[in-house]
């Protein structure tokens, strides 16, 4: 007889350093929605995290964004545009304290302001696999389940990624 295995809570997990985050993204404002699934590592970065939502959002990394958690706002600072504090691949996920059910926003192109909503859906303990994944994307016809390292925010290896989770039909 196997012993049924029960899930973790963040307060059970025994190292958090190895937590993944599932998150939740979808668009604010469209109909019907828009929306992604993810899974990153708790050492993801704001910088890598950005990169990874203008991947799976599709998105061409040619405007500025912004995050709001917790009502402080961060992101990648640029010339010309908005002046961050803090270096944002230093600013890691679980820095945050996050727990099921907690959410904050990302906001793409302050021009068009593509309002985002980001969701705590689960936290749970890594088994080696590799982060971070597509688990849903919902409004492009197929159901995604590949997964990508970011380990550069360059827009080359951004492109690369895209190419790789979205491959063109011959």
């Amino acid at each position: 007889m196997k012993a049924k295995l029960k899930k973790k809570s963040r307060e059970e997990i025994a190292d958090p350093h190895t937590a993944i985050y599932h998150f939740k993204i979808y668009l604010l404002n469209i109909s019907p929605m828009i929306y992604r699934r993810f899974k990153v590592k708790r050492d993801t970065h704001i910088a890598q995290l950005h990169h990874l939502i203008q991947i799976i959002m599709g998105w061409d990394n040619d405007h500025l964004h912004s995050f709001k958690v917790w009502g402080m706002t961060y992101g990648i600072s640029r010339s010309g545009g908005m002046d961050f504090h803090d270096d944002p691949c230093k600013i890691f996920i679980g820095d945050f304290g996050f727990k099921v059910g907690d959410k904050f926003t990302y906001t793409y192109d302050f021009g068009d302001h593509w309002q985002h909503e980001i969701r705590v859906e689960k936290i749970e303990e890594t088994f080696l696999k590799k982060y971070p994944s597509v688990v849903r994307n919902l409004r492009q016809g197929i159901s995604v389940r590949k997964t990508a390292k970011i380990c550069d925010t360059s827009i080359n290896t951004v492109r690369k990624v895209n190419d790789y989770l979205n491959p063109k039909k011959p």
